[in-house]
């Protein structure tokens, strides 16, 4: 027996789906672990709210007045996020058995990106709106992998999926997009004929035509017109663009650090080594020479808009977000990557296509990494929060206010619990993107019900600097008192104040 058979044992659909469920779940254990209220997650639970409705992601609502059996929101998590994941892990295993008739290991490898994209974590984050992105991403899969012989199989009920996907989460059509050019570059890669690459083409982008129209005419009507604007196509628009274009590269750029330099280098070396494999195989394919060159340019476009479409939608806003959680075209870029690095490792020897277990674990690892740093963030937010309830409830001079006004200042990702973790893995911090310490909706649960936000340009104008003296002062924030109302002035921290001990003390 082959030493290396069980590397290349072809596995069942059963022993597929075991292996996403297992590795889905394993992915989202820490999360699971920190049971951290992101963000929108504590006004949301707090008044069980919806207001998905306006964003144009009505499935969103649909969801959890479904699953909650009421007409709102009321926080169930992690049920919805247990139910996406294993909505997910089916829609791998579909996956996966649509790029290879005979799945091995190595080949489920290549399609885990999708799950596994470190910047999707900040998606995951939220206890409500995470698993509904991650619904978006398993209907698109599903729209990607359905076929038929008719206009219904191959444009109606795929592109009525893409319309669903856009109702859960619009950035959803990074993904698409990112798919669609894996696909042309396999299809191109695996049949070398440009007949294939139109009907693709052409299927693709019918599509995708007829997703987002079918989007435009239901969810998208419901939408806030405020959340619609274009960047402007004027004479700054190519260089806003290419604004953007840098802004996101760098923001990829973070996942690279130190520890993982070899990893980073051999990844894109090995999948530069399998594009141009596949450059030599239209080469010397039979193809008259047009039609060689009209293939060699449909892979460069494939590679062009896989990589734009990592932010993709993002960026033709007129105000750019650059937030881990819109990027959620990383995951197909990196399923390109994947593919190709391993066409270029099986045809150096078979086996060592099982190699990209190594980068699957290093994604596995940054997903533990990020829940301890979750974690850390929860625990400092409880401390603050806790002690700030506890001065409001109980302090005699703050008995008479009858409202508090909290002005949050950015604390720019500061959290020195996490000192080491955020220096060592500086994309910890920009997939936490928590630059508060505590929020007035997070009062509530600790029995302070009378704490709304404020700007601080009418904090100033309420109270003007250095007029009046703190009743209470803390080293993160200051309370001030003005007649009947009180203000909560959260302080800006530095990052030069870090933990300073040194080992061996």
């Amino acid at each position: 027996m082959n030493r290396y058979f069980y590397l290349e044992r072809e596995l069942s659909g059963r022993e597929v789906l075991i292996f996403f469920t297992v590795a889905c779940y394993a992915f989202i254990y820490p999360l699971l672990l920190a049971d951290y209220f992101y963000i929108d997650d504590s006004w949301r639970a707090q008044l069980a709210g919806l207001a998905w409705k306006e964003q144009g992601r009505i499935l969103t609502q649909w969801l959890y007045q479904g699953l909650s059996f009421t007409e709102g929101a009321p926080n169930i998590f992690p049920l919805p996020l247990l139910a996406s994941t294993l909505v997910m892990a089916f829609a791998l295993r579909r996956l996966v058995f649509h790029y290879f008739p005979a799945v091995t290991l190595a080949h489920c490898f290549i399609v885990l990106p999708l799950w596994y994209s470190p910047f999707f974590l900040q998606n995951l984050s939220y206890q409500y709106d995470g698993p509904a992105m991650a619904l978006g991403v398993a209907a698109v899969i599903y729209a990607m992998v359905i076929s038929g012989r008719t206009l219904l199989g191959r444009i109606i009920f795929p592109s009525g999926l893409l319309a669903v996907a856009l109702s859960f989460y619009q950035m959803n059509i990074n993904v698409f997009v990112g798919l669609c050019c894996v696909e042309l570059i396999r299809c191109i890669n695996e049949h070398l004929r440009m007949s294939r690459v139109w009907l693709l083409m052409g299927r693709r982008l019918a599509q995708l035509g007829a997703g987002v129209l079918i989007y435009y005419l239901t969810a998208h009507q419901l939408t806030n017109a405020d959340r619609t604007a274009l960047l402007a196509l004027d004479s700054n628009w190519f260089v806003r663009m290419g604004e953007n274009l840098s802004l996101t590269a760098y923001r990829v750029g973070m996942l690279y650090n130190a520890g993982n330099t070899w990893l980073c280098w051999a990844l894109l070396l090995l999948a530069a080594v399998g594009g141009g494999l596949m450059g030599v195989r239209i080469v010397r394919s039979a193809n008259s020479g047009a039609h060689k060159l009209l293939l060699m340019a449909a892979s460069g476009v494939a590679v062009v808009v896989l990589l734009v479409s990592v932010s993709g939608l993002a960026m033709v806003f007129e105000e750019f977000n650059d937030g881990a959680r819109l990027m959620l075209g990383l995951g197909a870029l990196l399923v390109g990557i994947f593919y190709l690095a391993w066409q270029a490792l099986v045809r150096i020897y078979a086996p060592l296509g099982f190699l990209l277990v190594v980068p699957v674990v290093a994604m596995l690892s940054f997903s533990y990494a990020y829940g301890r740093v979750l974690n850390v963030q929860k625990i400092f937010t409880d401390s603050v929060s806790q002690g700030l309830a506890e001065r409001l409830l109980s302090d005699t001079k703050l008995q008479q206010v009858q409202m508090f006004y909290m002005v949050n200042i950015s604390t720019r990702g500061w959290l020195a619990g996490a000192q080491g973790s955020t220096q060592v893995i500086p994309a910890l911090k920009y997939v936490l993107n928590v630059n508060f310490i505590v929020l007035p909706e997070m009062m509530p649960r600790l029995g302070a019900t009378n704490v709304l936000t404020i700007s601080e340009k009418t904090f100033r104008e309420k109270v003007p600097e250095h007029s009046l003296k703190p009743v209470v002062s803390h080293r993160f924030y200051d309370i001030y008192v003005v007649g009947a109302e009180g203000y909560i002035y959260m302080k800006p921290l530095l990052h030069s104040e870090h933990y300073n001990m040194k080992l061996g003390q």
